[in-house]
């Protein structure tokens, strides 16, 4: 069913009109339908067509794949041979999985090695989106349509695609000293930047994912990085170190604070210029929302 929906002000009155047609399931041919909607202001005017009068494109219907194809090379074409491709389980349902990884340069000496390799090209996507780092503690979002361009260097790349699927590709960093990033060359394909610190071969990590929606495709990409992640810290021992670290000096008080406790970055919820009268004014705010609690008289201000 398709609704549109018209307000306007009559006798300071919001007025609304729906308008629906049914849609008899998918088309034939399996791809993206396009609309548009033509209007006239009264019964003794002429029909106009809202893409011209409001300098928009035409609405697309993409409807939900109903299946998936099994193989990456359906989602990324031209994938180089260098590239290590293994297909994995996926803990999320009707949603597939790969793991890549990409050779890296060594380090000389203080000097890190950097290596850019291809990944591939998206197949068959009508708009993409993408995570990218403004600078090190900072991400933004970025999107487009018919070409993927970034600005800056991306930690996540989506792909909503023609057939409904959604492809998603995430660089796994941190592994044995290696930070993976995105980025586009000229020919539309995705790239992968890596950095290696240590002083030999390393190897980039990134997981694709293809779900039926965007969210279940990000969901089964972070699942398996969160897995590639516990199991390195697991092997190498930082686990047992890093939770050595917090059983050091604990004392049980704390639990209280932890439990009870609301923290927030003050640089994005106070902006710069953090003074006391900003956190008093915030207090308040929160307190005329309904979200009250105890407010202890001693606090720290600490950068994000």
């Amino acid at each position: 069913m398709f609704k549109l929906a018209i307000q306007r002000p009559s006798n300071d009155k919001i007025r609304r009109q729906w308008f629906s047609t049914k849609l008899v399931g998918p088309p034939k041919h399996g791809s993206p339908v396009s609309f548009t909607i033509t209007f006239r202001p009264g019964e003794d005017e002429a029909w106009k067509w809202a893409n011209e009068q409001f300098s928009t494109s035409d609405g697309k219907l993409i409807y939900k794949a109903s299946s998936l194809q099994q193989d990456l090379p359906d989602y990324i074409g031209d994938l180089p041979a260098y590239l290590q491709i293994q297909k994995e389980s996926s803990d999320t349902p009707s949603t597939l999985l790969w793991s890549i990884t990409s050779p890296v340069a060594a380090a000389s000496g203080t000097a890190s090695g950097f290596t850019t390799n291809k990944l591939g090209t998206p197949l068959s996507f009508s708009r993409w989106f993408a995570l990218v780092r403004l600078w090190s503690p900072w991400i933004a979002p970025r999107q487009g349509k018919a070409e993927f361009r970034l600005d800056k260097e991306a930690v996540l790349a989506a792909f909503e695609r023609n057939d409904g699927s959604h492809l998603v590709v995430l660089p796994v960093s941190g592994l044995d000293d290696v930070l993976t990033t995105l980025r586009h060359d000229d020919q539309g394909n995705v790239v992968i930047e890596s950095r290696n610190d240590r002083e030999s071969e390393g190897h980039a990590r990134l997981v694709a994912s293809v779900g039926q929606s965007f969210e279940t495709a990000v969901a089964t990409a972070m699942y398996y990085a969160r897995k590639i992640v516990g199991k390195y810290e697991i092997e190498t021992g930082q686990a047992s170190e890093e939770m050595q670290a917090l059983l050091d000096g604990f004392r049980p008080e704390w639990l209280e604070n932890w439990y009870d406790g609301l923290s927030y970055c003050t640089w994005n919820g106070l902006g710069q210029n953090l003074t006391e009268q900003k956190i008093f004014d915030a207090l308040d705010s929160l307190a005329k929302n309904g979200i009250n609690g105890r407010v202890s008289h001693q606090y720290a201000i600490n950068e994000c």
